[in-house]
């Protein structure tokens, strides 16, 4: 399910969005908008990455970019022109729909750093909670205040063990709120497509239905 929040993030650490005004994140390089748990980056050089290429759309080579350290954000994602536009460099995240198109920005193999837990144990330190399994609706979260509202499935904790499916809940929140509430990362980083998350523990969110 974190593989699918990550697609709530990604359009809004592009310079394209943050130039636009259109990003959560605008105005905010330099600042804590996580916890010191998170790590996000984006690596168009990783190994057996599905984007992994030597070179983005434009012919910039492909690199590793930290765009948050430790709940830091760092930077934006950029192509040369976003880039010149802020005076730096591109981190070679051209995109291109088609050869006739002009390069837009997007990540390539974006992922949550992964800690030393067991995702075992992370579970097994909850009292009352949710394994969320999989997210619904992710598209509609606003990209400029960070609001969402996703319908969720996962399986019920307590006590420390999971015990029943649950589905039908809606989790709302903010995407930063929920990022400083990430309390813990385990060692199970797992990539879906072009994303990537270990099993992360979550603060209290709102979460609604049965």
């Amino acid at each position: 399910a974190a593989t699918q929040f990550l697609g709530i993030l990604a359009p809004a650490l592009t310079a394209e969005a943050a130039q636009k005004g259109r990003s959560l994140f605008a105005g905010r390089v330099g600042q804590h908008v996580a916890s010191d748990t998170v790590t996000l980056v984006d690596d168009g050089t990783l190994r057996g990455g599905i984007n992994t290429a030597p070179v983005d759309g434009e012919g910039v080579p492909s690199q590793c970019t930290v765009l948050l350290e430790q709940g830091v954000l760092k930077g934006f994602l950029h192509n040369s022109y976003t880039a010149a536009k802020d005076g730096t460099c591109s981190t070679g995240n051209a995109m291109r729909g088609s050869f006739k198109g002009l390069p837009n920005v997007g990540p390539t193999n974006l992922f949550f750093a992964p800690g030393t837990a067991k995702p075992q144990d992370l579970v097994g330190s909850v009292k009352k909670g949710l394994l969320v399994l999989d997210l619904l609706g992710t598209h509609t979260a606003n990209p400029i205040s960070g609001d969402f509202s996703l319908g969720a499935t996962g399986i019920l904790i307590e006590n420390g063990h999971l015990t029943r499916p649950v589905r039908g809940v809606v989790l709302a929140g903010n995407v930063v709120t929920l990022l400083k509430q990430v309390q813990a990362a385990a060692d199970d980083l797992r990539f879906y497509l072009g994303y990537g998350s270990p099993t992360l523990l979550v603060g209290p969110l709102t979460v609604s239905g049965t």
